[in-house]
């Protein structure tokens, strides 16, 4: 795992959570078949393609795919191959959003994987209160400031505790790859 303070700057990410806003939030599913599962509560809108029309949005997707590559071949290795559409989360402090412990590495009908997520934040940690992002792997560093991306293997199991106040944003995204062997 990877954090890297301030990677974007905080007006952009406000350009970020307003995209969001302006389109709309739908609420977070975790389903086992037909089954859905009560370990997240929180809102989403996924960012799909295409991003011809919106240059805000393709400098978002290119700058978190290059840094997202950058930092696989530095420190885990994976063969990558596509980024999935980014998804805006937002947790409630007057739901208690939070999304329990899971892993991000899934199978698709296609023949690859999730092997890198993320997980940029959106507002500032003084904006609400807990939602901390929790690793079960030994990892000290918190994201607190607006623009902090933390890069980690999919297959870290990890959660969001609940928001007690205010409201958290985020923006999430998995780079797939080939199924690993």
């Amino acid at each position: 795992m990877i954090l890297f303070k301030n990677y974007l700057d905080k007006e952009f990410c406000k350009g970020v959570i307003s995209y969001g806003e302006e389109k709309g939030f739908q609420r977070g599913l975790v389903k086992e078949g037909d089954e859905e599962l009560e370990v997240r509560k929180s809102n989403v809108h996924f960012i799909e393609w295409p991003i011809y029309n919106s240059p805000f949005i393709h400098d978002l997707y290119f700058n978190l795919d290059y840094k997202v590559k950058e930092a696989n071949d530095h420190l885990f290795g994976f063969h990558l191959s596509v980024l999935e559409p980014l998804q805006i989360t937002k947790y409630e402090g007057k739901e208690k959003g939070f999304y329990d412990w899971h892993i991000d590495a899934m199978h698709a009908p296609i023949p690859s994987t999730r092997k890198v997520s993320f997980s940029l934040l959106l507002n500032d940690s003084d904006e609400y209160e807990g939602g901390n992002l929790e690793f079960k792997a030994p990892f000290e560093e918190q994201l607190h400031q607006a623009g902090d991306l933390i890069i980690f293997p999919s297959f870290e199991e990890h959660r969001v505790t609940p928001v007690t106040k205010g409201t958290r944003y985020s923006l999430v995204g998995w780079m797939r790859g080939p199924l690993m062997r």
